[in-house]
């Protein structure tokens, strides 16, 4: 479904336990309503989706509500099946209460840098290469001594600790980031 949306909320039908951005333009805001009244907001890049299973929402959502910093028009999945695709494998988390979702975007260059700083509650962090290559490591990290990540590959880390990446000369690379935190 596609919806024009702004910075003002604007409600949107659909019913369902599954949702995806498919396609969108920076951060969107979503806020989702259940039949038992229960609400839930989360804020979500273009490929992301969001997933309430049985145990924690036994009733399905009923309308969203979504909105941007940018007006623009943006394409969603809502529904009862899961909406999967390859661009975003192993990108898919399970929202529950006390749990924060953070999401960044960031170019990599010949420079290293540190994308993600230590956090002491941090629970996980899962880089994915969009476009171009990477390679991941410590504050020291080069692209002799660094985990090499190609366009399309992703991997996830169960640490609180910082990443710093790296890609070789004369080439960028943007990643994506999602961080699950307590």
């Amino acid at each position: 479904m596609k919806h024009d949306i702004d910075s003002q909320p604007s409600s949107f039908a659909g019913v369902g336990r599954y949702f995806r951005i498919v396609e969108a333009a920076g951060r969107i805001r979503v806020r989702f309503y259940f039949r038992n009244g229960t609400e839930y907001e989360t804020t979500i890049f273009s490929g992301i989706g969001v997933r309430f299973p049985n145990d924690r929402y036994p009733e399905p959502f009923t309308k969203y509500e979504l909105s941007s910093d940018t007006a623009q028009q943006i394409e969603v999945f809502a529904g009862d099946v899961e909406y999967t695709d390859n661009r975003t494998e192993g990108l898919q988390f399970i929202p529950v209460a006390g749990e924060r979702v953070e999401f960044s975007q960031t170019q990599v260059t010949e420079t290293a840098a540190e994308v993600v700083p230590p956090k002491a509650d941090r629970r996980k962090v899962t880089f994915q290469v969009v476009n171009g290559t990477a390679f991941i490591g410590d504050s020291g990290v080069t692209v002799s001594n660094g985990l090499k990540l190609v366009t399309g590959s992703s991997i996830e880390f169960d640490s609180a600790a910082a990443f710093s990446m790296v890609s070789p000369q004369a080439e960028t690379a943007d990643v994506r980031i999602v961080e699950e935190l307590n």
